[in-house]
């Protein structure tokens, strides 16, 4: 499947480190899935891939794509230099993108509401090598009606 919005960039670390990154937003049918049952799947999900970040975000404090963009790079940094906080490299990212050292405040500030759920609305990041990345995405959507929807930090938004 083709994503119309969907953000695939390729990140460098050093010589030898590069990840893809991949962000997307969609549009689910929350009826098929509850917010328990999606926690517990992206958990499932993670361990699966235990070297890559899958995480859902929210966009509500979200500056640009940039902000984002930094606060990948600096969760794999601090995951490849063993230095991380929340000792889960997805977890990490919010700590990142919320520029705060908590986590329950990277959750109140970046972590999905349950209004957000309700809506139906998803939005998730995934950060691995790039032979995964296709994959893991398809992996993920595999438990879902979904429909892609514009992103609130695509290339034609507003910086």
């Amino acid at each position: 499947m083709e994503f119309l919005s969907m953000i695939r960039m390729k990140m460098k670390l050093g010589e030898d480190i590069q990840y893809s990154v991949l962000i997307n937003t969609i549009n689910f049918n929350k009826d098929i899935i509850s917010q328990d049952q999606l926690f517990n799947y992206l958990k499932t999900l993670q361990k699966q891939y235990p070297k890559s970040i899958i995480q859902l975000f929210s966009t509500r404090y979200l500056i640009n794509r940039n902000h984002l963009f930094y606060a990948i790079y600096y969760s794999l940094k601090a995951y490849l230099q063993q230095t991380l906080i929340s000792h889960r490299p997805s977890m990490e990212l919010l700590l990142y993108l919320s520029t705060n050292r908590q986590i329950s405040e990277a959750i109140k500030t970046f972590g999905i509401t349950s209004g957000e759920f309700n809506k139906g609305i998803i939005n998730y990041c995934i950060v691995t090598k790039e032979s995964k990345i296709i994959k893991i995405n398809t992996q993920f959507l595999e438990g879902f009606e979904y429909s892609e929807r514009p992103t609130a930090y695509s290339i034609n938004s507003r910086e």
